[in-house]
């Protein structure tokens, strides 16, 4: 069950743009706030074979980042997922969509090697 409970989150997560609250995520997949949190923490414990991370922003909710696609498209597969919920985006447009939401949390400019962390890619 909490294996199902994560690979929602991860979906659902994956699938949004813009950070989403914790009261949306809990009442989606039907648990607690806390039940949330426990499985969040699981779900970053996992990283490496998920191949996304949660992350939470003070105010606006959780976002998931995706560090590899190929992890998070083997972990899909091998956990029943069904291959069209994955819908990967192009390389180009993943990292174009990661900019715009780092830029649009950000209070203040961004050095380039700040903006290359975010969107995983080493700067020229």
């Amino acid at each position: 069950m909490e294996n199902d409970r994560i690979l929602e989150l991860i979906r659902l997560l994956k699938e949004c743009v813009v950070p989403v609250s914790g009261e949306i995520l809990a009442a989606k997949l039907r648990i607690s706030r806390r039940t949330l949190i426990k499985d969040i923490q699981a779900c970053n414990l996992s990283m490496h074979e998920t191949g996304i991370k949660i992350i939470s922003m003070r105010r606006k909710g959780y976002q998931g980042i995706i560090l590899d696609k190929a992890k998070l498209e083997f972990f899909f597969n091998n956990n029943g997922m069904e291959q069209r919920s994955l819908n990967l985006e192009s390389d180009m447009d993943y990292r174009k969509r990661q900019l715009r939401a780092a830029l649009a949390l950000q209070d203040s400019p961004l050095s380039v090697n700040a903006l290359s962390e975010i969107i995983h890619v080493t700067p020229m």
